[in-house]
């Protein structure tokens, strides 16, 4: 039988990203993965993705944040470019955290959010898993 330790701790903040909040919870170390929520009525990170945290702690740095617009982060993102706006924040909060790359998990909104920065400066993404995400064509 194999004994697995206590799962690790998550620790919430609220950081200054671009001149806007953004919550961030977060566990774990090893490499980096954020873990980008969907969207809809009452969306956030630690919601999404409860079931997932504790587990991919054990071997990973996961970092949860609540996209702006979301939860606990500032509301309100640019509607001209929506993506593109998501995308700076995802790339501010990297900036902020001291990531120069890490793993995207992006389930549905959070996917899209997960492939602008992909495209725009691939060098940040080590790699991507897309849920069903929203807004890409076929």
């Amino acid at each position: 039988m194999t004994t697995r330790t206590a799962p690790p701790s998550i620790q919430e903040r609220l950081l200054d990203v671009a001149g806007k909040k953004i919550f961030v919870a977060e566990a774990g170390d090893g490499p980096s993965v954020l873990l980008l929520h969907g969207g809809g009525p009452g969306a956030s990170g630690v919601s999404n993705y409860a079931r997932n945290i504790a587990e991919l702690a054990t071997e990973y740095r996961v970092i949860v944040p609540d996209l702006p617009g979301y939860g606990r982060s500032t509301k309100g993102i640019d509607g001209a470019d929506p993506f593109g706006d998501l995308a700076a924040g995802i790339r501010g909060l990297m900036d902020r955290l001291g990531l120069e790359k890490a793993h995207l998990v992006g389930n549905s909104y959070g996917g899209a959010c997960a492939l602008r920065p992909a495209l725009d400066t691939p060098d940040r993404v080590a790699r991507m898993v897309l849920m069903g995400p929203d807004g890409v064509g076929s």
